[in-house]
């Protein structure tokens, strides 16, 4: 059996440019190749508003009406198929 090696890793995070982008920054201080603590990026990150949230995930809500729609409809099935069979 071939002895296992370690990875070697260079201490930085493996995330793209797009998911080291932080809310609120401007052009120029945009996330670059550069390491940038965890502890930092916790501290730095922007927390959005309600009113952001409920404009970027609008269709969350409308999947979750149709999700318990469907939930109801099926439970009614069940009471209906209970009621028959029984």
């Amino acid at each position: 059996m071939a002895k296992k090696t370690k990875k070697r890793s260079n201490g930085r995070p493996r995330l793209s440019e797009r998911q080291l982008y932080q809310p609120g920054m401007d052009n120029a201080a945009r996330p670059s190749a550069t390491v940038v603590p965890a502890a930092r990026v916790v501290a730095v990150a922007a927390q959005p508003a309600d009113e952001d949230l409920a404009v970027e995930y609008h269709y969350v809500l409308t999947d979750l009406k149709k999700i318990a729609w469907l939930a109801a409809a099926m439970l009614a099935l069940l009471v209906v198929l209970a009621f028959v069979v029984v």
